[in-house]
């Protein structure tokens, strides 16, 4: 959001300069003044992919190493932008049919809507999951995340709340820079003595060593935290439809490959999550026009694209 905020109060300022543009900022990046230097990049990076152009044709000619290494950043940031330009911003609702070992296992459903944080924009989404054991649902989840819309989206917080039969819990996880924090909301249909030690399992501090970014409740989020690991450290938080689980790790890009989902063959990008401690290995196909086609946890569990009725059909 820092970055949108610059580029209003530059629009604002390009009133009195209106002739100025990215060749003027570039030919200031070696000036004297460290302020006028910063000043200029930031303003390139505020025009956004239109400046591309002209810093890659600036870095075919530059020596100042000064000039080099600005332009180098700002073609980097400009780079990623563009890369992540085709994707939408919005997710209409999306169905998901699990699978455990090729047996129906149940469904999940995210679904999205717009808010405002702060005077900001933001998304709430929504992870609806119900597990089915037979022909039974034994649990149901509801994750409700809010995320700041930037082009990261950003997560500021998540609502989670779990029911067994007759037992619910709720807890709430709050996201900072490095770090994640839950906090035990509250309990039914629980003993006393099973309480404690809930209430001491979704409460605490989680540290990772980057920017936390939650996965999976946007499925094209995917390939967001793929592509900004160009330019920065990214520390996906997964939270697992078919468990309460929550962990963290990368996201890589494998290959462009057909998969099959429902009968029908399509073109998508494989991608791979290793959690941090490479015990949790899991893939992801996404396309352009639906979004995430498949996604395989292990060799157990699979949650493949599909609508409402197929992904609660238990054939």
């Amino acid at each position: 959001m820092m970055r949108r905020a610059l580029f209003v109060f530059l629009l604002a300022a390009a009133a009195a300069s209106a002739e100025e543009g990215p060749a003027d900022w570039i030919s200031r990046l070696g000036d004297d003044d460290p302020a006028v230097r910063e000043e200029s990049q930031e303003k390139l990076l505020a025009a956004g992919e239109p400046a591309l152009a002209p810093v890659e044709e600036a870095l075919k000619t530059a020596k100042d190493p000064e000039v080099v290494k600005r332009l180098e950043l700002v073609r980097t940031r400009l780079a990623r932008e563009k890369q992540l330009a085709f994707l939408p911003e919005g997710w209409r609702d999306e169905w998901f049919r699990m699978t455990q070992e090729r047996h129906w296992a149940g469904w999940a459903h995210i679904s999205t809507a717009e808010t405002a944080v702060n005077g900001r924009s933001a998304w709430i989404i929504t992870l609806d999951r119900a597990h089915a054991r037979g022909d039974t649902i034994k649990s149901h989840l509801t994750l409700v995340a809010t995320c700041r819309r930037d082009p990261l989206m950003t997560p500021i917080s998540c609502d989670v709340t779990e029911e067994i039969g007759e037992t619910l819990v709720r807890y709430e996880m709050k996201f900072r820079d490095r770090a994640w924090e839950s906090q035990f909301l509250e309990a039914r249909g629980l003993s006393q003595d099973s309480i404690s030690p809930v209430r001491e399992r979704y409460t605490g501090t989680h540290e990772v060593d980057g920017a936390p970014q939650i996965a999976l409740l946007l499925p094209r989020q995917i390939e967001r935290l793929s592509r900004a690991r160009v330019e920065a450290e990214i520390v996906p938080c997964l939270v697992i439809p078919q468990t309460q689980q929550t962990t963290d790790g990368r996201v890589d890009f494998i290959a462009e490959e057909n998969v099959t989902v429902g009968g029908v063959d399509s073109a998508a990008r494989h991608y791979s999550f290793t959690s941090s401690d490479g015990t949790d290995t899991q893939e992801f196909w996404v396309d352009d026009e639906k979004g995430l086609l498949l996604w395989k946890i292990g060799n157990e569990w699979t949650l493949e694209w599909s609508d409402e009725k197929a992904a609660k059909s238990r054939k």
